[in-house]
């Protein structure tokens, strides 16, 4: 059989490719990256939606509830839908104030386009 020049790694290289290409077409109307890299992008809807309310919330923190975070515009009780995640962040949530309750982990430069509802969280940096 005549191959073809096709590969699996020349496959998965086109799909990662185009899917980045996508999404930062889809989200080219966002905020530069804070310059430390540490921060969460909260928004009040599923996928990032550019009419949202949403707020950048930099630095460390440990959160029992979302009321007053630093940096926001609202309570964001029981509001956040999706969230980006910096560079050199990761955030851990809770899903009732004072860390009670189902837990989720995001990683660092994670795009979580629909996340369950959280009211506490710790947000962590590194270098």
């Amino acid at each position: 059989m005549k191959d073809k020049g096709f590969s699996v790694a020349g496959l998965v290289s086109v799909l990662v490719l185009t899917a980045c290409g996508d999404r930062a077409e889809d989200l080219g109307w966002l905020p530069p990256p804070t310059p430390n890299g540490c921060a969460i992008h909260l928004f009040a809807a599923p996928a990032f939606q550019q009419n949202a309310a949403n707020d950048i919330i930099e630095g460390a923190g440990k959160f029992s509830n979302l009321k007053t975070l630093p940096g926001a515009t609202k309570n964001w009780t029981d509001q956040v839908k999706s969230i980006l995640i910096g560079r050199k962040a990761i955030i851990q949530t809770w899903e009732m104030e004072n860390f009670q309750g189902a837990t989720n982990i995001y990683k660092e430069s994670e795009f979580a386009p629909d996340v369950s509802t959280f009211n506490s969280m710790q947000v962590d940096c590194f270098n």
